[in-house]
């Protein structure tokens, strides 16, 4: 995407830059073509023979999503489109391997796993919910199964009936329910630990892993350790992760726009709004002001004067307003500004014109594709909920027909606590053990890395 940096021999290598201009002609390729375009490089790349490497000490800026709606339509496009190119390297993964010695069988097998456990995050979200509830109020465990997938389903109503700033609304009031719901579920992993009287059993020696192997990463990364604090927001958000924010872009499949670059339209009869948020940048810091009646644009000295009187805000106006990154590289980096060869330009302007200027739809074939995508979306969603009705049903079964595993109780000092047993569900085992896999393999490719 924008933070990528491409070596031309591997952009013309194999037509490459040709098939990544390729005018989509079904939904498929609507998808996996324009919904997540760096994706689609990404994978011809690799298919191509050629190997990515992420540059951890790159400093990049770009527009990011600043609210919930435009973070929850920039996710629309995303998760639709991975899911596209990933079963597109799926289904030539070996050959692929073969090919590219980048991308390893083990690596295949990951995003396997990594899939199939995506697939089924509602029903997992909603089995982690019934334990929570089924734990606080002392209710039968089935029963707080049934309550538990009752909001999942009316949310994908709402997503199929209501019109999309709606389903925000909607979304963000079911993101601080489901919070509440993850705080809840929190303290029932702890509150088993200490009801077992050990950390040696799957769910506490699950949350001491993670624990530490976060606590690691984050002492390797000390200039980043106050992320700790975003990764416990994100556990809280779970839920809407991996069960609200899927269901959202099935659900918005056939809507094809960008959600964050979306150009503003213009007012009638030329006249100015009546508010409008003006966000602009001063040197390494971010204001906001609400302006009546005015473009946003960047301030002048007057406005920028006038708002920090009105706010009681001290700044020091000598700085720069643009291109704070240039000046923050001078001066953090012993990097210099530099500009391209004339005949290096000529290429990439050139290489832009032939292939990578944007193509116009006729009409026809916009409502054709529309159509088509309305009907993958009917049987994306369908898809989906089966998956997770057959892996809900399978798994509650299961629990039903199964005494679990009874395993010897050990307590913290390595000693075997006589006439005490745990008792672990043997699905639930495997999932939780499925997840600490993937965890695993991804903190050796960072150490590794």
């Amino acid at each position: 995407g924008c933070f990528s940096l491409f070596r031309v021999a591997a952009l013309m290598d194999g037509n490459v830059v040709k098939k990544f201009a390729m005018k989509p002609t079904n939904a498929m390729e609507r998808l996996q073509y324009d919904q997540g375009e760096d994706r689609w490089l990404s994978l011809l790349l690799l298919q191509q023979g050629w190997r990515i490497e992420y540059c951890a000490g790159s400093n990049s800026y770009t527009n990011a999503p600043r609210d919930f709606k435009e973070f929850f339509n920039q996710r629309r496009r995303w998760d639709p489109s991975k899911i596209a190119n990933t079963i597109e390297l799926l289904g030539n993964g070996f050959e692929v391997s073969r090919k590219n010695p980048s991308v390893s069988k083990p690596f295949i097998l990951y995003q396997i796993l990594y899939t199939m456990a995506t697939l089924v995050g509602p029903s997992t979200v909603c089995f982690l919910i019934a334990a929570a509830l089924s734990f606080f109020t002392g209710w039968n465990y089935n029963w707080c199964l049934i309550v538990s997938i009752i909001p999942p389903i009316i949310y994908l109503i709402i997503c199929f009936m209501a019109a999309p700033d709606t389903q925000i609304t909607v979304t963000a009031a079911f993101t601080a329910v489901y919070t509440l719901a993850m705080i809840g579920g929190v303290c029932t992993a702890f509150s088993v630990i200490i009801f077992q009287g050990t950390i040696l059993s799957p769910i506490g020696i699950f949350i001491t892993a993670l624990v530490l192997l976060y606590f690691v990463t984050a002492l390797l990364h000390p200039t980043e350790l106050p992320l700790v604090l975003y990764g416990l927001l994100y556990l809280l958000c779970i839920p809407t992760a991996s069960m609200l924010q899927p269901i959202y872009s099935l659900a918005n499949l056939h809507i094809t726009s960008w959600g964050t670059r979306e150009t503003r339209p213009k007012e009638q009869n030329g006249s100015a709004p009546k508010d409008r948020h003006l966000k602009f940048q001063i040197g390494c810091w971010y204001f906001e002001c609400l302006f009546h009646g005015e473009k946003a644009q960047h301030p002048s000295k007057e406005t920028l004067e006038n708002a920090t009187e009105a706010n009681g805000v001290t700044v020091d106006l000598d700085l720069p307003v643009e291109n704070c990154w240039v000046s923050e590289l001078n001066e953090t980096t012993s990097f210099t500004e530099d500009s391209l060869e004339e005949d290096e330009t000529l290429f990439w302007s050139q290489l832009i014109e032939q292939h990578l200027k944007p193509v116009l739809e006729d009409k026809y074939s916009s409502k054709r594709i529309k159509k088509e995508l309305l009907a993958l979306r009917n049987k994306g969603v369908f898809i989906y909920l089966m998956i997770n009705v057959l892996w809900l049903g399978g798994t509650f079964l299961l629990q039903l027909i199964s005494d679990g595993i009874i395993s010897p109780k050990i307590i913290s000092n390595g000693t075997v606590v006589e006439d005490e047993f745990l008792k672990i569900q043997p699905v639930s085992f495997a999932f939780l053990a499925t997840f600490a896999v993937l965890i695993f393999i991804q903190f050796v490719a960072m150490l590794y890395h």
